[in-house]
């Protein structure tokens, strides 16, 4: 009898050893926060008319993770961290995000630089890069929905309380992470901002990719911003081709 309940209370201490390790592993991802530079800083840059503006495409995987939690690009994301500095110009400008967008190679066609008016390479695109709010949701009812077997359990046998909890709080885990996720990605996108004479602004595009393959397609990335004054507007076409 002694051995039998000796027996009961080492496994039911290693469960709960487990219990409390998994709980523990499943704490909140942690996000880096982006720190922009000036815009001489990076490599991909273009100077006109008394604008410099540079682009930094967030296309590694490790550097996804670290300042997104997740692949984006896996999802169909390209994060583009835009900075620009009206140097010398007189008016004031805003960027035009919806003229602006991914130079794309048409593999059927000789022109290396076309198609950045193409409905799926526009800027400000958030669609796939993050779970929406209704999705959310749905992760959160399926984490009650399991966690009903623990509550249900709770007075039969340790290992069905172990198959209850577990994942219980693994789902909780990801439904926590898509919303800092989520939260993160909205925080970074670039606002509306006027930039005048020796101001800057600087804040992330989200261009939508069909797949990650697409890439090999990207050669540059069209800027358009715009004098709020004569509402003329200037392109920048930065190459982000490495070759």
């Amino acid at each position: 009898m002694r051995n039998y309940k000796r027996s009961k209370l080492f496994l039911w201490t290693s469960m709960v050893t487990i219990v409390i390790f998994m709980l523990a592993s499943c704490s909140t991802i942690e996000i880096q926060k982006v720190t922009p530079e000036k815009a001489d800083y990076y490599k991909f840059v273009s100077q006109n008319a008394g604008f410099k503006i540079s682009v930094d495409p967030y296309k590694e995987e490790n550097r996804l993770k670290e300042y997104f939690g997740c692949d984006l690009l896996s999802r169909g994301i390209l994060p583009v961290l835009l900075v620009i500095e009206n140097q010398d110009a007189e008016d004031g400008y805003i960027l035009v995000k919806e003229n602006s967008g991914l130079l794309i190679e048409n593999p059927d066609s000789k022109n290396t630089l076309n198609n950045s008016g193409n409905e799926s390479y526009k800027a400000d695109n958030l669609n796939q890069a993050v779970k929406t709010d209704a999705a959310i949701k749905n992760l959160g009812a399926a984490a009650l929905v399991g966690s009903l077997p623990f509550y249900a359990t709770g007075a039969i046998a340790g290992p069905i309380i172990l198959v209850g909890i577990i994942p219980m709080a693994m789902l909780e885990k990801r439904v926590k992470d898509e919303l800092e996720i989520k939260k993160n990605v909205e925080d970074n996108l670039i606002v509306n901002k006027t930039i005048y004479r020796g101001g800057s602004h600087n804040g992330f595009l989200y261009f939508k990719l069909n797949s990650k393959d697409d890439m090999v397609n990207v050669k540059g990335i069209l800027i358009c911003i715009k004098n709020i004054r004569t509402n003329e507007l200037l392109s920048f076409k930065i190459n982000i081709n490495e070759l």
